[in-house]
């Protein structure tokens, strides 16, 4: 509704203001009270006086005949005249609209318009919808019309005014309330002891005119707070507790609703495990949070952290770019230590409400000196060998041989070797033990019996020219043996014990070539490899059986042409359940064969192409062995160990520090029996070294 405006004076005002300015006529004398009221007859009428003939026969007054009309100054007398109370004549007043104010309605209510503040004269109503849901008036041309609100939404209407001196318009809006709708939510879960709250998470009411009640239906008594209210708090059961809560809400319009939540009390995971066994550095060790479990049967999601550890680790959860494994928000992730001690790790589980932290620790093993019990500890240790059934470990060093007894802790010197520099040792199947030595050509073989009984075998007597130095030994699945030499090879038969020597050997390795390593692989292929600098007869040859004719033989050049490549190869390294060869060459680092029945198919290791550790291709390759845990090739060089990690193919190094000793590395050798556990035995200039791994 709007203001109104003050209509001038009409022209009727100004027309009655020039009447009343003539003067009144002369009034007569009152007549005497003793003569009648009537000089007429009695039969007289009235009427037969005319009030022309009067006017005509009244005397004028003092001022004299009746002269032009005077509007000037009124007289003193007019001015204390009182107004008269009689209303002004109007001939009309113009239109002026008013829809009246905006309103608020219920949904279905009887809603009416209000025109009748509008102003003006003999006024027609027309009233009309301008936006909004569709509406039916009970009578559009009324001041105040009706209509039946709809559900929801804003009406505008506009009201139209008019009589015959114009037309004027204003607008109103009806707002229908929203109806009453609120929901309290999915399924909450909580935790023991939290202050809960519980309130409607989308609600739709009238403003400042909602009744509320909370109920609760079901679960363990628990005292609630603002039942009442839009909101309710309570503090949380115990865990595994589950609660139902109702709440009615009533707006203005007369609408009630209800809605219901049930609150469950979480139960947090639980993880139980095992720590990890003990490992080697650069091991992949596989962590596992697998077992953990949720009371509620919720998804439960993981993250590894890692707490402390050794100086110097520079390992993790992500030490290797490019590697597949599974991150630390695995329940199986893969963690790298890189240097020996104690490391502690923790894995955080959560079901989403609630998390459990367990924590654990990883040894990685050190290497030490071999424990013993009375006896000699080996000192200047060329070569190592683990016998698998009782995992005892033969040592050849300088001047002699000692067995290492693993379960009594003690060393004994094996008086029956005689004391020269072992260079190589070997174990048969069925628990034999060969011995070679650098500065002689015997081959002395220990008893299985244990106890010191051996007997000396003589590869000189079929090559000429004679040995004087052992390379390497072979045994195979059968016992037989092969003995490579500084001249050439030997064959060993278990059935007639004696060695023998075949032509081919010379035809297509060399003649009186010095065969620094023998080899076997997973195909049933025997590689002999020749240190021959000097010649073109340096290389490998492949043959598949020694026994057989000569013509599946063949020499095998890596690189044709470029014969350096062998130059100083010192060492073959065979893996029988991977068909892959390993050679070592001191000038061009390792060969890697995948496929040995395609020998001409390698991989070639160097400090940029394979990560291979500087100082492997500056020493003396001597011996290589496979890791039978991890299927790890473990590479002995003069300042250390060079360990190839097949999961992120890539080479990484141990040090001489690490391994405690000064002098340098000769061999290598694994144990993996049960239940004496994973070590690796590493033979050096200062003795053995043992790390050990899990049991």
């Amino acid at each position: 509704m709007r203001p109104h405006s003050v209509g001038l004076l009409g022209p009727s005002l100004l027309s009655l203001l020039v009447a009343c300015s003539f003067e009144p006529p002369a009034i007569a004398p009152a007549p005497d009270a003793s003569q009648p009221t009537d000089a007429r007859p009695a039969d007289a009428s009235p009427s037969d006086a005319s009030p022309s003939d009067a006017i005509a026969d009244a005397e004028p007054s003092d001022g004299g005949d009746l002269g032009p009309l005077d509007l000037g100054e009124p007289d003193a007398a007019d001015a204390d005249a009182e107004p008269s109370d009689a209303p002004p004549m109007d001939a009309g007043r113009a239109p002026l609209a008013s829809a009246g104010p905006d309103q608020r309605a219920c949904p279905g209510a009887v809603v009416r318009l209000d025109g009748t503040g509008s102003e003006g004269d003999a006024l027609s109503f027309a009233w009309s919808s301008v936006s909004g849901p569709a509406v039916i008036l009970d009578d559009p041309g009324a001041a105040e019309p009706s209509f039946a609100a709809p559900t929801d939404g804003a009406l505008e209407f506009q009201l139209e005014v008019s009589n015959a001196l114009g037309t004027d318009v204003d607008t109103t809006v009806v707002t229908i309330e929203p109806a009453l709708s609120f929901t309290l939510g999915p399924e909450r879960k909580v935790r023991a002891g939290d202050t809960v709250s519980l309130s409607v998470t989308t609600a739709t009411a009238i403003a400042n005119a909602v009744l509320f009640e909370w109920l609760q239906l079901s679960g363990p008594a628990i005292n609630l707070q603002g039942a009442d209210t839009a909101t309710l708090s309570f503090t949380a059961p115990a865990a595994g507790e589950v609660a139902e809560f109702q709440l009615t809400a009533s707006d203005a319009c007369g609408v009630t609703e209800s809605a219901s939540v049930l609150v469950r009390v979480n139960r947090p995971p639980v993880l139980v495990f095992a720590d990890p066994d003990p490992v080697l550095a650069h091991d992949t060790v596989l962590l596992d949070a697998s077992s953990a479990s949720d009371p509620d049967g919720d998804v439960l999601s993981f993250e590894w952290s890692f707490v402390s550890g050794p100086a110097g680790h520079t390992g993790g959860f992500e030490p290797f770019p490019g590697r597949n494994n599974p991150s630390s928000a695995s329940p199986t992730p893969s963690f790298y230590p890189t240097v020996p001690g104690l490391y502690f790790l923790s894995v955080t589980v959560s079901d989403g409400v609630e998390e459990t932290t367990v924590a654990t620790s990883l040894t990685v093993a050190s290497f030490s000196s071999l424990p013993y019990i009375g006896g000699v500890l080996p000192g200047d240790s060329r070569a190592i060998a683990v016998r698998p059934g009782d995992g005892n470990v033969f040592v050849g060093t300088q001047t002699g041989a000692q067995e290492y007894q693993v379960l009594s802790n003690s060393v004994m010197t094996l008086g029956c070797i005689n004391a020269d520099q072992v260079s190589v040792v070997r174990v048969a199947p069925g628990g034999r033990v060969y011995f070679g030595f650098a500065n002689a050509r015997r081959i002395q073989e220990l008893a299985a019996g244990g106890g010191c009984v051996s007997q000396t075998h003589d590869p000189g007597s079929v090559l000429n020219p004679n040995p004087s130095s052992i390379r390497d030994l072979l045994v195979t699945p059968r016992g037989d043996l092969y003995v490579a030499t500084n001249v050439d090879v030997a064959f060993f038969s278990r059935t007639s014990t004696a060695f023998t020597r075949e032509i081919w050997y010379s035809a297509v390795g060399g003649a009186n070539s010095d065969y620094s390593a023998i080899g076997l692989d997973g195909s049933g292929y025997h590689w002999f490899a020749s240190r021959e600098a000097s010649t073109t007869e340096d290389g490998a040859v492949r043959v598949l059986d020694p026994l057989a004719a000569p013509t599946n033989s063949a020499r095998i050049d890596f690189l044709a042409g470029n014969d350096d490549l062998h130059a100083f190869l010192t060492g073959l390294v065979a893996r029988p359940a991977i068909n892959e060869m390993w050679v070592l060459s001191r000038t061009r680092g390792v060969l890697r064969i995948s496929d040995a029945d395609t020998p001409q198919v390698f991989r070639q290791y160097t400090i940029q192409n394979g990560g291979l550790p500087p100082a492997l291709l500056q020493d003396e390759l001597t011996r290589g062995v496979y890791d039978p845990d991890t299927q790890d090739v473990w590479i002995a060089m003069r300042s250390g160990i060079a360990r190839y990690k097949r999961d992120v193919d890539a080479f990484v190094p141990v040090s001489l520090t690490a391994l405690g000793v000064t002098g340098r590395v000769y061999d290598l050798a694994f144990d993996q029996g049960s239940p004496r556990g994973r070590a690796l035995y590493v033979a050096t200039q200062d003795g053995v070294r043992r790390a050990a791994g899990s049991p």
